[in-house]
């Protein structure tokens, strides 16, 4: 976002300063685009691109995970039966 924001303002590196000053909102219009509203009244609307902190999991992986949650869950409750 503010290598996004940084260009919108022509400004070399993101300026927290500048952007409080001169950014109203900015909406997210679809999966690739970005709507930025300036306080001045004037709208740009820029491409972007999501990018996954991770990537996504295996179906595989789901199955392994939901295994491991099932039998903490089964332990957990079996340690309170016994309590």
């Amino acid at each position: 976002m503010k290598t996004i924001s940084s260009d919108v303002l022509s400004i070399k590196e993101f300026d927290e300063a500048i952007f409080k000053e001169k950014i109203d909102y900015i909406t997210v219009v679809s999966n690739t685009e970005l709507l930025f509203q300036l306080k001045d009244g004037s709208k740009i609307i820029k491409q972007w691109q999501f990018k996954r902190r991770q990537p996504a999991w295996s179906e595989e992986r789901k199955k392994r995970e939901a295994e491991k949650m099932k039998e903490a869950w089964r332990k957990k409750h079996e340690q309170n039966k016994d309590n």
